[in-house]
């Protein structure tokens, strides 16, 4: 049996954007987060954040933005904060009609893309 792309479960890019939006809600609102984003265009990061999960879950968009470990290289991100991150990805999808199993699947698609953004060990979803 063929499953669909995560993209298509949840839904495709209207449903996509939003909680893409909700997410970043949550991560700018987050005292130990928020200051990785101080000096960045708000409205250009969710724009290429969209582009990266559409791409990331399957979707017929292709990411066009830096590699992820160009872009934050320089952060110093550390596992806990990437941690932190996903948590608010998890809470993001679970205030959603997403089922279960598509929640943990996005997250961990996600996740795997962890040791490209810092910390010493990949983050599990």
């Amino acid at each position: 049996m063929t499953t669909s792309p995560l993209y298509e479960q949840i839904g495709g890019q209207e449903p996509l954007d939003n909680h893409i939006s909700a997410f970043y809600e949550r991560v700018l609102g987050d005292p130990q987060l928020r200051p990785f984003f101080d000096g960045v265009s708000v409205e250009k990061l969710v724009s290429m954040q969209r582009e990266f999960f559409a791409a990331a879950l399957g979707g017929p968009v292709a990411y066009a933005g830096m590699t992820l470990r160009a872009t934050h290289e320089h952060l110093n991100i550390t596992t806990a904060e990437l941690s932190l991150f996903i948590e608010h990805l998890l809470a993001t999808l679970e205030c959603t009609s997403l089922g279960r199993t598509v929640i943990d699947q996005v997250v961990n698609r996600i996740a795997c893309y962890s040791e490209d953004l810092g910390g010493d060990t990949p983050v599990d979803g």
